[in-house]
C-alpha cells in the first residue's frame, strides 16, 4: 500500500481499547519503515510518551530513530521512561539519528541497566566524530590473498580497469562471480581506493575449521581459530597507529539461516580471542570489518578495512529513488565508451551518475534529461558537486525533443516494478526509446541499456531494423537481475 498504509496503521496506534497492544506494536513499527511525514511523528512521539505497553513505547522509539525527530524530545522522553530496555532504545534512536546536539545530554546519563549502558556506548560512538588514527603502512604487503569485490556480471570491467591502473601490479585473475584476486603478496595501501569498479577490498584470513551453528562447541573453535590468525595479531604491525590505541572492529556473520542466539555466541566468542591483542569491538564507529562465513568442511573470515575512507563518489550529494550503485556505473561507463571526444546522451538521467562516471573517462559534451523535476535538481546537484561539466534539463525520454545526435547513449531505464500498469506502461516506453535510439545513434555509435523487464525491451529492440544487439548479459546489483544491452546501428534503413 505504501503511504496509503499511514491511515490505517495510526488508527491502530490510537486504538488503546483492551487487547490492542499487540497490533499497537506492530503499527509502531511499520510506522517506521514509511516516510516521515510530521503527523506519523507527532503520533509515534505521543506513543512513546503514553502508550502503556512497554513494547510499542520501545517500537516507536526504534521508528523516530529511522524517522528523525528533535533530539530534545527524545532526550525529555528518555528522563520519563522508567523501563530499562525501552530507554535503550530511545538512546539508540538519538545515535542513529546522527544528531550533534545529542551528544552532551547521552554523555550526561547514566545508564542503569547493562543493557541500557551498551546502547548507550554504542551511541556516544556513533555521534562522536571519528577520525581515525589509523593508517596504512606504506607498501606493507597482507600475508594472505587479497580479493575484490565487484559487481557479477561486470567482472570483466573491473578486472580490464585494475590491469590498466598502475596501483595494481601483482597478478589478478578472477575468483568467482563478483571476486578478483590479485596475486600474492599484494600491497592493499596500493590498491584502495585507486579503482572504481570495486564495491571493497577483502584482506582474507587463513581457511578455519567447520562450524556448524547448531554445535555447541563451535564459539570455543572460533576462539581457537581466531588466536592462532597471523593478520589479526600483526595488524598493529601492518597499520600505522599510535603506541596503545586500540584497533576498533565491527563484527559480522554471512550465511542464511544463523539465528540471533548464535551470532550472539559468535561475537562474544570472538570478543575473547581478539581482547588480547589489542582489538576492540565497537559496531558504530570501527577501523575494520572482521567477518565469519561458517562452513560445515571449512570456514572463511576476511577484513575489511574502513580506516581509509572512500572519497570515491563523493559527489553524490543528492539521491533518487531506484538510483544505480556507482560502482555499477562506473563498470557501464567503461563498457559504453567508444572515444574520449564521443558526445554522450542519457535520457533518463536520475541522478546523474552515470553521467558523471562517464565524464571522467573523458568526453566530447555529455547531456541528460529526466521527466522528474526531483531528479533533474538532484543530477544537478552532483554534477555541481563532482565539478564535470554536464548538460541538464528536464524531458520525456519517449518524446523526440528529449533527443539530439550522439556516439553513445547510457540509459539506467525505469524498472516498472512500482507501476500498477507496468507491461503498458514500459511497453509504449520502450517502443519510442527504440525508435528514438534509430534515428539518434550516429552509424558508429554504441548504447548501452539498463533494466530488469528484459523481455519488453527485447521485443522494442527487435522491432527496429536500425539497430542490431551486439551483446546482452544479466548483472547482479541490489539483489535484483539486471539485464544489460548494448547496441549499436545496423546499417539498415527502416
Amino acid at each position: 500500500m505504501g503511504l496509503k498504509a499511514h491511515r490505517p496503521l495510526l488508527k491502530l496506534l490510537k486504538d488503546d481499547s483492551e487487547g490492542t497492544a499487540p497490533r499497537r506494536r506492530v503499527a509502531a513499527r511499520l510506522l517506521g519503515q514509511l516516510e516521515g511525514a510530521k503527523f506519523v511523528v507527532d503520533a509515534l512521539v505521543l506513543a512513546l510518551q503514553k502508550d502503556a505497553d512497554a513494547k510499542t513505547r520501545k517500537n516507536a522509539a526504534a521508528s523516530l530513530g529511522r524517522l528523525g525527530v528533535a533530539p530534545q524530545i527524545l532526550v525529555e522522553l528518555l528522563k520519563d521512561e522508567e523501563i530499562g530496555w525501552v530507554r535503550a532504545a530511545i538512546i539508540l534512536a538519538l545515535g542513529r539519528q546522527g544528531q550533534e546536539e545529542a551528544l552532551e545530554p547521552l554523555r550526561a546519563h547514566e545508564a542503569q541497566t547493562p543493557e541500557e549502558a551498551q546502547a548507550l556506548e554504542r551511541a556516544i560512538e556513533r555521534l562522536e566524530p571519528h577520525q581515525s588514527r589509523v593508517s596504512w603502512q606504506p607498501d606493507r604487503t597482507w600475508p594472505g590473498p587479497v580479493l575484490l569485490e565487484v559487481p557479477v556480471g561486470l567482472e570483466d570491467v573491473a578486472l580490464d580497469e585494475a590491469r590498466k591502473a598502475q596501483c595494481v601490479a601483482s597478478r589478478l585473475g578472477k575468483r568467482r562471480p563478483g571476486l578478483l584476486k590479485l596475486g600474492a603478496k599484494a600491497a592493499p595501501s596500493a590498491v584502495w581506493p585507486g579503482l572504481r569498479c570495486v564495491y571493497r577490498m577483502r584482506l582474507m584470513l587463513t581457511d578455519g575449521p567447520g562450524l556448524l551453528a547448531t554445535d555447541p562447541q563451535a564459539p570455543a573453535a572460533v576462539v581457537a581459530w581466531m588466536g592462532t590468525q597471523s593478520g589479526l595479531k600483526e595488524l598493529h604491525a601492518w597499520l600505522d597507529a599510535p603506541e596503545g590505541v586500540a584497533l576498533k572492529y565491527r563484527f559480522d556473520v554471512r550465511g542464511k539461516g544463523i539465528r540471533r542466539k548464535t551470532r550472539a555466541a559468535w561475537l562474544e566468542a570472538v570478543r575473547t580471542a581478539l581482547a588480547p591483542l589489542g582489538l576492540k569491538d565497537s559496531p558504530s564507529s570501527y577501523d575494520f570489518e572482521l567477518v565469519l562465513e561458517p562452513g560445515a568442511k571449512l570456514s572463511r573470515a576476511w577484513i575489511v578495512p574502513s580506516f581509509a575512507g572512500d572519497e570515491r563518489f563523493a559527489y553524490r550529494h543528492r539521491d533518487v529513488g531506484a538510483s544505480i550503485h556507482p560502482v555499477v556505473g562506473a563498470a557501464l561507463a567503461r563498457l559504453v565508451f567508444t572515444g574520449p571526444q564521443a558526445e554522450v546522451r542519457d535520457p533518463t538521467c536520475g541522478s546523474a551518475t552515470l553521467l558523471i562516471e562517464r565524464a571522467m573517462l573523458g568526453a566530447g559534451a555529455l547531456s541528460g534529461s529526466d521527466v522528474s523535476p526531483t531528479a533533474v535538481a538532484a543530477s544537478q546537484t552532483n554534477i555541481a558537486a563532482s565539478g564535470q561539466r554536464i548538460t541538464i534539463h528536464r524531458g520525456d525520454a519517449a518524446e523526440p525533443s528529449s533527443w539530439a545526435m550522439c556516439d553513445e547513449v547510457l540509459a539506467n531505464l525505469p524498472f516498472g516494478l512500482r507501476t500498477a500498469r507496468r507491461d503498458v506502461t514500459l511497453t509504449r516506453l520502450y517502443n519510442r526509446l527504440s525508435t528514438h535510439l534509430g534515428h539518434n545513434l550516429r552509424a558508429k555509435g554504441r548504447a548501452l541499456l539498463y533494466t530488469t523487464a528484459r523481455g519488453a525491451l527485447d521485443d522494442a529492440l527487435g522491432r527496429n531494423s536500425r539497430l542490431t544487439i551486439q551483446e546482452r548479459r544479466v548483472v547482479e546489483a541490489g539483489g535484483l537481475e539486471v539485464g544489460l544491452w548494448l547496441v549499436g546501428r545496423s546499417g539498415r534503413r527502416a
